[in-house]
């Protein structure tokens, strides 16, 4: 069952001119007709107010235009967005999946671009704060929370540091990282056995034992 909806409420008239197709083209194309919005799409959900979307055959490819929000993806592998601040700053972004990724916000510390598997940096994304690369497989690092983990090459040799975090890691014949008063965690043979103990700074620790698939166990507390 499809569904063709548009709406509009809300908007300012500058709004008729902010169409989804100016993330990739300056000008309106043509063959878009007149400035109705329309979506179509096997199933979708009632449309927010001020909420512009096209689409067709959903995920095949979309347009969407929220306010100062503005993006285009097709088949959610290829992707650019912007988004209008306050003043002349604009935000841009684009993503070629999984080659090629970018940010443009003007600002150097949170901008980045990243052609993988040749070289780049990603920020804030993937569930990293920072992620970093040369000739991937040959050199990563990542970073989350201020703990750093840089395997050379991944995922064999990895070495962490950053923020009390210490460890190195043999994958997966042997490894062991941890925080003072905070974690261990070792393993040995991955992932036949390990141990892992946290909130060490507690009276009584967790502690947990494992010999994959055969027994897993936590130790009794202390008497």
């Amino acid at each position: 069952m499809a569904c063709v909806g548009a709406t509009g409420g809300g908007r300012r008239p500058g709004d008729l001119h902010r169409t989804p197709w100016a993330v990739l083209f300056p000008t309106r194309p043509p063959w878009m007709g007149s400035r109705r919005r329309v979506s179509a799409r096997p199933t979708c959900r009632p449309p927010r107010v001020n909420a512009i979307r096209r689409c067709c055959s959903t995920p095949l490819f979309t347009w969407q235009t929220e306010g100062t929000y503005q993006s285009f993806s097709f088949f959610q592998l290829v992707n650019a967005r912007r988004r209008n601040r306050d003043g002349p700053s604009t935000t841009r972004g684009f993503d070629a999946w999984p080659f090629y990724f970018s940010r443009d916000t003007g600002v150097p510390a949170t901008s980045y671009r990243a052609l993988f598997p040749i070289g780049g940096t990603i920020k804030d994304r993937l569930g990293y704060d920072r992620l970093h690369f040369v000739l991937f497989p040959f050199y990563l690092q990542t970073e989350v929370k201020g703990a750093r983990v840089t395997h050379a090459p991944w995922p064999f040799l990895r070495f962490i540091d950053g923020e009390g975090h210490h460890g190195f890691e043999f994958w997966p014949l042997f490894g062991r990282r941890g925080r003072a008063g905070d974690y261990d965690s070792q393993f040995y043979l991955w992932p036949l056995i390990y141990k892992s103990s946290n909130h060490l700074s507690d009276p009584q620790p967790d502690v947990k034992l494992g010999s994959c698939p055969f027994t897993r166990a936590t130790p009794p507390p202390v008497p």
